[in-house]
């Protein structure tokens, strides 16, 4: 009898884990030798793979050998060469993992329902959206008697186009009227985005607002959801004969992986390439909706009830910004070289950990030696794309989740020991993402929140791939500059990019809330090197 490695040929464990990789990009890697960070936009995203690789091929995977430069060749050759953990009776196929990942999909499949076939270039208005509960979190905290609430959540950021202006505004109303998600209305009331046809993206210039000045466009920004535009763009040309244009997002309706997607379409627009027609908002959210099924909604909710009273407490602050006064958040940024990112990505490898627990575990010595505090929670960010098929590529909407991770300094002896429980307790927290870490916090810190106050402010948000975009085929031919997100509720938000350039590290982060941030700062950098 055969042994239970040799039940799945090398081409069906290749279709499984390429199958994996689709289900969270919305494409396949272009090039099988080529790091996987080139298409997977996420870093706890690529984590996500691997468990659902391991899942669907029955492998028992060690996490902490893979790293994010692993091509898709050598990923199938780990894969390939693991021990199995279940018998053959219970390998899982491609089209038997798109099912349980997209049952209203293959229900449809099923009952031999044809999906109209859209050949329009623009998107129509369907029915009402369900929001998930990090879009609800981010309506509810626009209630200005909240802590840093009061505000729309929103992505600012400017890009500078050597192209003219005419191409540039031509370009930027194409991409951003492609997308009917624009069109839809919040509504808490319902849980629900509702078709709307009074809504729609913004474009101004110079001529129609002269003179709008940063300032002025993140104040707009931050009451978007009190308008009938969830995304500004204002179009400037410049004296060297390039187009700046300037950017609001309203994360209701775009996370950072959907930004990089739009960032995306305008760089094929704007090098003559046609489009291909977007998915539907409609279908991306069902699919994120019918994503777990009852029974991992309860394991998770059963998990989650036992570790929530012991994640640590938000700690106190000297102040306490409630969302009434006109708050804004500022940003830090440094880039760590090529070669200093390598050094500590081995450092990593020798604590059998990742680079993201080891930079976790720098932040939070720093914070808690700022604050007094023996140990902090994290919501750390995690992105959920439920794409599969010809039809259903990059989306745009908000698809963040998030998990809760406790980092406990004064139970460990040294940044080895606090790095391996980040990495312990982030990669548990994956597994029980079924319930995200927004509705942890509405259920099990219902006491915490009682008096508005803000009980997780700090966010780990942390990013693979140059541009952050899956497949893209055009580079950038723009520079992104001045980005920094406002989150409501979440006085420091850090966040990691890494590119060809090296490694960004990002704070946006309320000033009130740190006299001491440029010291804070300079410690973790400065303990990075």
């Amino acid at each position: 009898m055969s042994s239970p490695q040799s039940i799945l040929s090398r081409e069906q464990i290749s279709a499984n884990v390429v199958a994996v990789i689709e289900n969270y990009c919305g494409v396949a890697p272009l090039n099988s030798s080529a790091p996987l960070r080139e298409t997977i936009v996420h870093s706890l995203t690529f984590l996500q793979v691997i468990m659902d690789i391991e899942e669907c091929c029955k492998r028992s995977l060690d996490y902490s050998s893979f790293d994010v430069n692993t091509s898709l060749d050598e990923l199938i050759d780990k894969v390939v060469s693991a021990k199995a953990i279940n018998s053959p009776e219970s390998q899982s196929s491609p089209e038997t993992l798109r099912a349980q990942k997209f049952p209203s999909a293959k229900d449809e499949e099923s009952e031999g329902v044809q999906k109209p076939k859209r050949t329009d270039s623009k998107q129509t208005l369907e029915e009402e959206i369900p929001l998930n509960p990090i879009q609800i979190a981010y309506l509810m905290g626009d209630d200005p008697d909240l802590e840093l609430g009061g505000q729309a959540t929103l992505i600012y950021l400017e890009t500078h186009h050597s192209q003219p202006f005419s191409e540039v505004y031509k370009a930027v109303s194409d991409v951003l009227s492609r997308h009917n998600i624009f069109r839809y209305r919040p509504d808490i009331m319902t849980g629900t985005l509702q078709p709307d046809p009074s809504f729609g993206p913004k474009i101004t210039t110079d001529q129609d607002v002269p003179d709008l000045d940063r300032e002025s466009m993140i104040a707009e920004g931050s009451k978007a959801h009190h308008s009938k535009h969830l995304v500004h763009a204002h179009v400037v040309a410049e004296l060297d004969g390039g187009t700046r244009v300037q950017w609001v997002f309203a994360m209701v309706v775009v996370d950072a992986g959907s930004l990089y997607f739009i960032l995306d379409e305008l760089a094929e627009r704007l090098a003559g390439h046609n489009l291909p027609t977007p998915p539907r908002a409609k279908d991306a959210a069902c699919r994120l909706a019918t994503r777990w099924s009852s029974e991992d909604r309860a394991v998770a909710r059963t998990y989650w009830r036992n570790v929530a009273h012991h994640l640590p407490q938000c700690p106190e602050f000297p102040v306490c910004v409630i969302g009434d006064h006109p708050w804004r958040t500022k940003r830090l940024s440094t880039l760590f070289s090529p070669d200093t990112v390598a050094v500590a990505e081995q450092r990593a490898k020798q604590y059998g950990t990742t680079l993201n627990a080891l930079i976790l575990a720098l932040h939070t010595s720093a914070l808690c030696r700022w604050l007094s505090v023996p140990d902090v929670t994290f919501n750390v960010t995690v992105t959920d794309r439920p794409f599969a098929g010809d039809e259903q590529g990059a989306g745009v909407n908000d698809y963040t989740s998030s998990i809760l991770v406790g980092a406990f300094p004064s139970r460990t002896q040294s940044l080895e020991e606090c790095a391996e429980q980040i990495d312990h307790a982030m990669t548990e927290g994956l597994r029980y993402r079924a319930m995200s870490g927004v509705e942890v916090l509405q259920e099990f810190f219902k006491e915490s929140r009682s008096d508005g106050k803000a009980t997780a402010p700090f966010v780990f948000t942390s990013y693979l791939g140059a541009n952050g975009g899956a497949g893209q085929s055009v580079p950038n031919p723009f520079d992104i500059d001045n980005i920094y997100t406002h989150t409501s509720q979440v006085c420091l938000d850090i966040q990691l990019m890494p590119s060809d350039k090296g490694l960004l590290l990002s704070w946006d982060y309320v000033p009130e809330y740190w006299p001491y941030i440029n010291a804070m700062f300079s410690c973790v950098t400065d303990a990075f090197h």
